[in-house]
């Protein structure tokens, strides 16, 4: 630990702390605590997989009694995304398929 305190990679290097949208660590550190709070699991289902952090209040509010962790599926139905048609089949703009080369 230096003067200023733990190297930004132990953050990074972390689950759940990334910079993948070129967020603030602080935002990042933010997201790890309210997962490491809620023992990464989802508050609506329990779940553990694909893990998100969920803002209940509207985004202009990051406290942390603002954030929930949830799931992909439990965050997708949350903002009422559609992931499948009426009929059942996936939704051709959630489902890519991969690009073929010709060689």
């Amino acid at each position: 630990m230096g003067e200023l305190g733990p190297d930004e990679s132990l953050y990074t290097a972390t689950v759940g702390a990334s910079s993948r949208r070129n967020e603030p660590l602080i935002m990042a550190e933010r997201k790890l605590r309210v997962k490491l709070r809620d023992g990464f699991r989802c508050t609506q289902c329990g779940g553990t997989d694909q893990l998100r952090v969920h803002h209940t209040k509207g985004t202009r509010s990051h406290r942390p009694n603002s954030l929930a962790t949830v799931c992909l599926d439990c965050h997708n139905a949350a903002h009422n995304y559609r992931t499948s048609r009426p009929n059942g089949e996936p939704d051709a703009m959630k489902v890519a398929s991969p690009v073929r080369r010709e060689g």
